[in-house]
């Protein structure tokens, strides 16, 4: 699975995404929705096989910092997803779509895999849900500050 093909995929779907929700489209809203989520939710199941495979080798465990940034902008794919199907969040959701693109690009294997012989089931599960737990903060935020920019522009 190439980098450049998740990236593309998250690149359409968050036009096709955000291209949905303006009014000059608006009869072909519906086609452009489901473009987007096929688009979206493919470049998700490609972008979450490449990631926890690079995190997870078959002997070892391998985590740096750009698979880690990676994996949240997993997370945040997975969450413009849901929320996209909120017709009033499509916005929103290309934008998630589009950072989570952004991220794809710092996957990579570091070379120095850990034996996971050394380490117990419970320390990886330790790392890997406090890995998840960062994702779902982060993400917090950034739809936070997504919703921030919003009120403020309608307010305008």
């Amino acid at each position: 699975m190439s980098q450049i093909t998740i990236l593309s995929l998250y690149l359409l779907a968050a036009v096709a995404f955000t291209t949905s929700r303006l009014p000059r489209f608006e009869s072909r809203a519906r086609p452009l929705y489901i473009v987007a989520l096929l688009l979206g939710a493919t470049g998700a199941v490609m972008h979450g096989q490449a990631i926890f495979g690079l995190i997870l080798p078959r002997y070892g465990f391998d985590l740096t910092m750009g698979n880690a940034v990676a994996l949240i902008g997993f997370e945040l794919a997975v969450i413009g997803l849901i929320a996209a199907l909120e017709p009033t969040l499509r916005g929103i959701s290309g934008g998630l779509i589009l950072l989570a693109a952004l991220t794809v690009m710092l996957m990579g294997p570091s070379g120095d895999t850990v034996d996971s012989a050394s380490q117990s089931w419970q320390l990886r599960a330790h790392v890997l849900i406090a890995l998840l737990s960062y994702g779902l903060l982060t993400d917090g935020a950034i739809v936070a500050l997504y919703a921030l920019v919003q009120e403020r522009r309608l307010q305008a």
